[in-house]
């Protein structure tokens, strides 16, 4: 089993699943199946040896990258050499390649770990000229396990006609920024995330744009101002960057023909863009998700609490509260009560990360130790995000941290390093119902 277990070693396959190819018989084809139980290690050494033609998946996170050229079209072996040599020019040299019945098999192995849906995100985009190459395996697409006796050296392209764990041993490993650039970086990551986030936003925002343009438009002489705070206002919360809404404000001059304004000079037009802008920051939502029906019910236990211990102001037995101080202990209230109810809906999208194994490796990956903080029943509270809650959210959160509804840990925090502070919530249950 010494193949199997280099394999096993320098794949990491997912385990509890494979494809198998089987013959039909009333077509008189072969056909790839998904079997549902343990690749077994005697599987591996059968297959490698070429006794049986297994299929293996992968995990979440890989150390190893493959690609499948093939010759749908029996277009020949220069079709499939000319593939060859303008995929490694623009990644590089596999690592190692095996022959298939119809085509090339790419190996490239790395020297650490990378989640597979980020590597495959990034790979489609620099191959999707390549029609005939796909990238295998996957969580959900299977590659055939290589066979000892069809691997070809990556240069000269000659059988090797070596063991299998020699072959393995020999082979390149790759820091993935030698293959993909410096994108998989979880900074570069996370920049690509929002980035895509705030393109699906403008895309979603257009048709109300456009609506809004048409009660607005045209332009009229002077009386633009108002219908110019109103565009704006609307750009800016639909997420348009200043080039954007410039962009949109000279439609809206081309809708206007016998607007003869200061707008029409495009340096001014510039100047009060970005004076508008400035003056009103345009400050996210929250994630959006369907609310914990329970988490009203924990904040009226937590108020009770902070009320009882008068932790927002002290009244000895003998005085009576004004009604200014009545309508300012209210108002705290109903502040401190909307940053409990984000802080419980955002412990559960947290919980649904974590259940999820894909969510969780691209978290683990762009949050260094986010899996082993979760793992201990921490949850990530980014200062920026409590900034948009309420803007004196270190205030209220030393109330939470006294009647123990929030419990800090001991990490410490490193903003460049993108980790914020974990807190247990409610770690004793004794707001929840």
């Amino acid at each position: 089993m010494k193949n199997a277990a280099h394999f096993i070693n320098r794949y990491n396959p997912y385990r509890n699943k494979f494809t198998k190819i089987i013959e039909n018989n009333l077509f008189g084809q072969t056909d790839w199946i998904t079997q549902n139980s343990y690749l077994k290690k005697q599987y591996i050494e059968s297959s490698i040896k070429d006794l049986v033609t297994l299929g293996f998946f992968i995990t979440n996170t890989t150390r190893f990258i493959g690609l499948d050229i093939d010759d749908h079209h029996n277009i020949g072996e220069a079709f499939l050499l000319n593939v060859y040599h303008q995929v490694t020019q623009l990644l590089s040299r596999a690592s190692i390649l095996f022959k298939s019945p119809r085509g090339l098999h790419l190996h490239y192995y790395l020297d650490q770990n990378i989640p597979t849906s980020i590597i495959t995100e990034i790979l489609k985009k620099k191959l999707q000229k390549f029609t005939n190459v796909e990238i295998k395996p996957t969580q959900n697409s299977s590659l055939r396990i290589p066979v000892e006796s069809k691997a070809l050296d990556p240069t000269t392209l000659q059988f090797l006609n070596l063991p299998f764990h020699e072959i393995i041993s020999r082979c390149r490993l790759y820091h993935p920024a030698e293959i993909i650039g410096d994108e998989f970086l979880p900074e570069n990551v996370r920049l690509s995330l929002t980035e895509k986030k705030q393109s699906i936003k403008k895309l979603k925002a257009i048709p109300v744009i456009e609506a809004i343009e048409k009660k607005l438009l045209p332009l009229e002489n002077g009386n633009t101002n108002e219908a110019f705070l109103k565009l704006c206002q609307t750009y800016r919360c639909s997420g348009l960057d200043q080039d954007d809404a410039f962009y949109r404000f000279k439609l809206c001059l081309i809708n206007s023909p016998n607007y003869t304004g200061d707008l029409i000079n495009e340096k001014r037009l510039v100047q009060r863009i970005k004076s508008e802008y400035k003056n009103n920051e345009y400050v996210p939502k929250n994630f959006s998700r369907t609310p914990n029906l329970f988490a009203n019910m924990i904040a009226e236990n937590v108020i009770a609490e902070i009320q009882a211990r008068q932790l927002l102001i002290y009244v000895p037995p003998t005085l009576k509260l004004s009604k200014q101080q009545k309508a300012g202990i209210t108002y705290k209230c109903k502040t401190i009560k909307k940053v409990v109810v984000n802080i419980t809906n955002w412990g559960d999208f947290q919980d649904e990360i974590f259940a999820n194994k894909s969510e969780l490796a691209i978290w683990d990956y762009m949050y260094p130790f986010y899996r082993n903080n979760r793992k201990q029943g921490l949850y990530p509270l980014p200062a920026l995000m409590m900034q948009r809650w309420n803007k004196r959210y270190y205030e209220i959160l030393n109330i939470l941290i006294d009647i123990d509804f929030l419990r800090p840990s001991g990490y410490k925090y490193n903003p460049k390093m993108n980790i914020c502070k974990y807190y247990w919530i409610d770690p004793d249950n004794k707001y929840s119902c």
